[in-house]
């Protein structure tokens, strides 16, 4: 690939990262997704049901025992 054609996709690459960041300002999505590491909850990935905070349901799995911090 040539000079130009680098330049070219990595203003195109640019323009579509900062496209997705102004959206994602804009639009202000919820956190479905929450990942727990403090003891108050068994640690591992959350999900979060109608954006409620005190509503999480263990949803996809935790991490094995003998697991390396």
């Amino acid at each position: 690939m040539s000079r130009l054609g680098y330049i070219v996709v990595t203003l195109v690459c640019a323009e579509l990262f900062a496209g997705l960041y102004l959206a994602v300002l804009l639009v202000q999505p919820r956190p479905m997704l929450v990942w727990n590491a403090t003891a108050s909850a068994p640690i591992g990935l959350y999900r979060l049901s109608d954006g409620q905070y005190s509503a999480v349901i263990l949803s996809f799995f935790a991490r094995p025992k003998g697991w390396q911090d």
